[in-house]
């Protein structure tokens, strides 16, 4: 994606969008293996060159050109090409994503304010990809970002009358390739995986060179069976020349509409990707860790995982702090005698708790925070005073050390505060109250003397019938979600406008837990023991029941893990101390590099549809299962009150209603015997 915003494409403007590479080319099996090289593409041919029928038509028609220019002595005009047409232009772009507005709107202007005739719509990716790469003279076209990122444009999700084609058939969503099992989001977890294989990784680099590089134009274009029209390329026209105002219109229309070469960013050839081993062997087999390999991997790691291995997700308890008075300054804790931890985080490489009712400051840092619940329906701001020891920082009730009070704002709500969530910036704090109502304030530092904040109130939101028990606030994506202690209802926010979005239905009881993937800006829920992974645009993904386990979660947290990684995309605490790490098993696909698979028991969703007359969200569950990857234990002996995945997301927090919190670190390969790493490297 940042070679195309070099050259010049970019999302705002059809006439330059992405360009991406057709990787698979096995659209028909039942079951695809990404480790076999059959399935793939061949990436160092355009797509005109796989086809070698049709390959040999376009090397004829160019060679036809040069003949017929030799003989008559002048050089071609216009000059000789291979395509007539271009692999990305903004027809294209409309065809791939018609279904999605606002491209819908922009593909009926196109076509004169109806569709398309249907035979002539995306309705097929198999069908696409033959048209593309042998049958079609005129068809040559590559892929847009979407087919390895946004499952949605594969789906007529808001019925859009697309017309029948010739033979009979409705076109309604794409038809998939039998691999997908019918899952949009399978398909597309594939495709990416698939783009991020060792196998595309070794390769892509000479599809570089055709799009961006040195392939692109001149004598090794020409060897490549890659030239296209002229006016495609950048500078080849010079339109403040041309006098003629019809010419120059016609000509404009012609690079706007029929295609437009990026931006030649290599004069050579692309080096290939050469990800650097994190474990190497010397001669006697000694293994040894490479730091900068590990660091050159840690980004693409999934959550939790070990770098460098990331199919495998554990972690060793690295601080265990014994039970520690924790509660908001100058009172009780919300719940009387209790001292349960209702809030951590790292701050300067020390852990910082708060008890119940208590929500710490996210800036980095800081050891401020937030205390509500109290008869005044009010918020308190206060700084930790220090209280605590060996790498625990814990507020305190009183002491040598008590937090100080920095502002007080009583009357904030009608009833006492249940719940608030602080927004990523701290700019934003968002609170739920007994009396059902969610309220959002801009939180900014108060100039008087003795610190503290200020609160303004930018709206309220009413949808809950009784008090909201859980809200989390997401800047990334710009939602808010909160879940209802009497209604059980999970409602979704737009956090910027203040207006409803929709509701992710089917909870039943009341809800224990909202949390949103700031990577993907879906959604993990907990109500009744039930655990539940929602998409972005309110998809039921997987769930898991607690209903025959001996142990029920309390508390539970989203990851930053996308769908497409087989990582771990939530954490949940449970009431005998445990802490269980989930991922999804994509158990629609067939084996080999498709499917998923995680280690630990399965303790999976059944699949099928959940009928609850809501149309706010589609709950229809495709085979995927909510998978225990691991489970931590040892720790803690009372239930688990919190769990926080800390910035980096290699690292997990975890407290308890005893005042126990413990803090858990990914196992890193340098801290590993060589036994161990043998036995690794063999998994």
């Amino acid at each position: 994606m940042e070679l195309n915003t070099l050259a010049g494409r970019t999302f705002n403007d059809i006439t330059q969008y992405p360009v991406f590479p057709w990787i698979l080319r096995d659209y028909e099996s039942p079951t695809i293996d990404l480790a076999n090289p059959a399935v793939y593409r061949d990436l160092t041919r355009p797509m005109g060159a796989l086809g070698a029928e049709r390959a040999a038509q376009f090397r004829e028609r160019y060679e036809s050109v040069l003949e017929g220019a030799r003989e008559s002595g002048e050089e071609p005009d216009p000059p000789a090409f291979h395509y007539g047409t271009h692999y990305s232009c903004a027809g294209y772009v409309l065809y791939y994503l018609v279904r999605l507005e606002p491209f819908t709107r922009m593909a009926l202007a196109l076509q004169g304010g109806a569709f398309d005739k249907a035979d002539r719509l995306f309705r097929d990716v198999r069908s696409s990809w033959e048209s593309a790469s042998a049958e079609n003279l005129q068809d040559v076209r590559e892929l847009i970002p979407e087919f390895y990122c946004l499952p949605e444009f594969l789906m007529n999700a808001d019925g859009f009358d697309l017309g029948v084609t010739q033979r009979g058939s409705p076109v309604h969503h794409v038809r998939l390739p039998p691999w997908a099992r019918g899952d949009a989001r399978e398909f597309v977890r594939v495709q990416r995986r698939a783009l991020e294989s060792d196998h595309v990784s070794a390769r892509l680099h000479a599809w570089v060179d055709l799009v961006f590089g040195h392939k692109q134009r001149g004598a090794d274009a020409v060897r490549a069976q890659n030239v296209f029209v002229h006016l495609t390329y950048e500078g080849e026209v010079d339109l403040d020349a041309i006098d003629d105002a019809l010419l120059r219109e016609a000509t404009l229309a012609q690079i706007h509409n029929f295609g437009q070469t990026p931006t030649r960013l290599f004069k050579r050839p692309h080096d290939a990707r050469a990800p650097p081993p994190v474990v190497r062997a010397d001669e006697r087999g000694v293994r040894s860790v490479d730091a900068a390999a590990v660091a050159w991997h840690a980004p693409s790691t999934p959550p939790l995982c070990i770098v460098g291995h990331p199919a495998i997700a554990a972690l060793r308890p690295v601080l265990l702090a014994g039970a520690t008075t924790v509660g908001g300054a100058g009172s009780s804790s919300a719940y009387p005698g209790s001292n349960a931890v209702g809030d951590a985080k790292l701050a300067r490489d020390r852990v910082v708790m708060v008890g119940t009712r208590c929500l710490l400051c996210p800036a980095p840092g800081s050891d401020e925070y937030v205390r509500f619940g109290g008869p005044s329906c009010g918020v308190a701001f206060y700084q930790i005073g220090g209280g605590g020891g060996g790498g625990v920082v814990a507020s305190s009730k009183g002491g040598a050390a008590p937090d100080a009070l920095l502002s007080a704002h009583d009357g904030l709500h009608a009833r006492p505060i249940t719940c608030a969530a602080y927004a990523d910036s701290g700019a934003a704090l968002a609170t739920g109250g007994g009396d059902g109502a969610l309220r959002v304030w801009s939180v900014a530092p108060s100039y008087y003397a003795g610190g503290g904040r200020t609160l303004e109130l930018r709206g309220t939101l009413a949808a809950h019938a009784g008090a909201v028990a859980c809200v989390d606030a997401c800047e990334p994506f710009g939602v808010l979600v909160s879940g209802g202690a009497c209604d059980a209802r999970v409602l979704v926010w737009d956090l910027n406008r203040l207006a409803f979005l929709r509701e992710l239905p089917g909870h039943r009881g009341r809800v224990t837990a909202v949390s949103v993937n700031r990577a993907t800006g879906g959604a993990v829920t907990l109500a009744s023991a039930e655990l539940r992974v929602w998409g972005v645009n309110g998809d039921l993904l997987a769930r898991w029941s607690a209903a025959q386990r001996r142990s029920l979660p309390t508390v539970a947290i989203a990851t930053r893990c996308p769908h497409w990684q087989e990582g771990v995309v939530a954490v949940t605490g449970h009431d005998n101390g445990d802490v269980s790490l989930w991922g999804i098993q994509w158990s629609g696909a067939g084996g080999g590099g498709s499917g998923g698979g995680g280690s630990g028991g399965s303790s999976g969703s059944g699949a099928g549809c959940e009928e609850t007359g809501s149309i706010m969200a589609r709950t229809s569950i495709p085979p995927r299962d909510l998978v225990c990857r691991r489970v931590l234990n040892g720790a803690h002996t009372r239930a688990v009150t919190c769990v926080r995945v800390c910035d980096d997301q290699r690292e997990l927090l975890v407290g308890d209603a005893k005042g126990v919190v413990s803090r858990w670190q990914c196992l890193r390969l340098a801290d590993m015997s060589q036994g161990e790493l043998r036995e690794l490297m063999a998994a």
